[in-house]
């Protein structure tokens, strides 16, 4: 059984070092298995938690993945990955090679029927996987991370192959970069992954093909579902009775902003040294480089904050709740770059981008808070579907909208003009992800005064809770 390990705060090697007490182990040709001699110019010189693949029971290192991990992880002419990339791949990698052996195929098995060579073998159990209910993406993502090592395997000369462990050829596609522009590229495509999204279906698609149609998402980085007024209005009495403010005040301020798991819980202290902003104001936080607010593609945006949420945070923020968490968080030099919103043991729910060779936080206690309580509790109050924290940004948009709405049908907004609000509010680029709230607005016949009658409610609801 191949698993995956993970050192705190691992130093590559040089091939004289050792690393606690063990010395710098070497491959069968005398090289250092896990780390070579570094450039002194080399800036990746630490990870906060890197990962080896080793045999469970044995105890042996997986030689070429490692060195392949290694390679991505440290080599100054490869591009630079985040560290929870390089865990990723590992995890891939390993869920790979116990595939393989549990089937009994050997990782570099090179054999002239197509079937039993070590890929195809692969994709056909990850098939059998998907069938019975795993992420069609995540075997995808184990077959292209395969693909990627075995051609570094190739092309470094730990392996050869007289008969191709895949078949390839370039397709153009269309593209749309990120200030809009259309734009076609040359992509590969392997028959592999092809072959394998042809012939699988998960019971997670059957499932959602029975329940829910795309009348009933809007495909916004995932197939989000905004919630209903009334649905709104449950969410809030959830937060309430689950008794954690600083969660209640994160998921106002993506319901306000339309931001992102890693945008909203990336906002530092310095974010709020305003005095002057009134509840009714709006206030406008600039977000992606150099800002400390992570975004998609570190993409520039603004978040527009309104003035009640703003001054709520604000107020938490002196709080002895607060205080209590910042006392045991780590520091970052400037107690202004310290998170929002941290954990009760002081970390933050998703560390930044400056911040991942320090701890790598994903956002994993929120989505199992959202899983293992405030659905529950949702649940008791009739809320009957499945709600991650990205279906807040698609409430977000739907709020633009019915808050909006009445203009167009009185003639002082035309429909364009509407779509540039939603696409401003929510940092899109694309008219078409716009345009699909639009739609669901007219499908589902929500009330145009939504937007107005949840911020009454929210702030009825939210003056004594402290």
């Amino acid at each position: 059984m191949w698993n995956v390990t993970t050192v705190k705060n691992f130093l590559p090697l040089t091939p004289k070092a050792s690393f606690n007490g063990i010395a710098n182990p070497k491959g069968p040709d005398g090289a250092p298995l896990l780390c070579w001699e570094q450039s002194p110019e080399l800036d990746r010189t630490e990870i906060y938690l890197y990962p080896i693949i080793a045999n469970s029971i044995t105890g042996e290192l997986w030689t070429e993945a490692n060195l392949y991990l290694f390679d991505k992880a440290f080599n100054i002419d490869l591009p630079a990955l985040e560290p929870e990339t390089i865990l990723s791949k590992a995890k891939d990698l390993a869920e790979m090679r116990n595939i393989l052996d549990g089937d009994g195929t050997d990782y570099v098995l090179d054999i002239v029927h197509k079937i039993y060579r070590p890929t195809y073998v692969l994709c056909e159990r990850l098939g059998e996987k998907a069938d019975l209910g795993r992420s069609k993406d995540a075997c995808v993502r184990i077959i292209r991370n395969s693909i990627d090592m075995y051609e570094w395997m190739q092309e470094n000369k730990l392996a050869s192959f007289k008969y191709p462990l895949w078949r390839e050829q370039n397709r153009t596609v269309r593209v749309e970069d990120n200030i809009g522009r259309i734009m076609y590229v040359v992509r590969r495509s392997f028959d592999l992954i092809s072959d394998f999204r042809n012939s699988t279906i998960s019971a997670s698609e059957v499932i959602i093909a029975n329940t829910q149609s795309l009348d009933d998402v809007i495909v916004d980085g995932g197939r989000l579902t905004p919630l209903e007024p009334n649905e709104q209005i449950m969410l809030m009495q959830s937060l309430r009775e689950s008794n954690r403010y600083s969660i209640g005040l994160s998921f106002q301020f993506s319901l306000s902003t339309g931001a992102r798991i890693e945008s909203t819980f990336t906002v530092r202290k310095k974010h709020f040294e305003r005095d002057d902003v009134s509840d009714d104001d709006f206030v406008y936080i600039a977000a992606g480089p150099i800002t400390g607010i992570d975004t998609k593609y570190n993409k520039p945006q603004l978040l527009e904050l309104s003035g009640f949420i703003y001054n709520k945070i604000k107020t938490y923020l002196t709080s002895p709740h607060y205080k209590c968490r910042e006392a045991v968080a780590p520091h970052y030099g400037n107690e202004r770059d310290q998170y929002v919103f941290l954990t009760d043991q002081g970390n933050p729910y998703y560390s930044s981008s400056d911040h991942r060779n320090l701890h790598n936080f994903d956002g994993g206690t929120i989505r199992k808070y959202i899983s293992e309580t405030l659905i529950p509790i949702m649940q008791s109050k009739g809320f009957n579907r499945t709600f991650t924290f990205h279906d807040l940004r698609a409430t977000c948009g739907m709020n633009v909208v019915n808050a909006n709405l009445h203009l167009i049908e009185s003639g002082k907004m035309s429909r364009d003009g509407l779509l540039n609000l939603v696409m401003k509010k929510l940092n899109q680029n694309s008219v078409d992800v716009a345009v699909q709230y639009l739609g669901y607005k007219n499908r589902h016949k929500l009330e145009s005064d939504t937007a107005q009658a949840w911020e009454a409610y929210l702030m009825s609801q939210w003056e004594d809770w402290q």
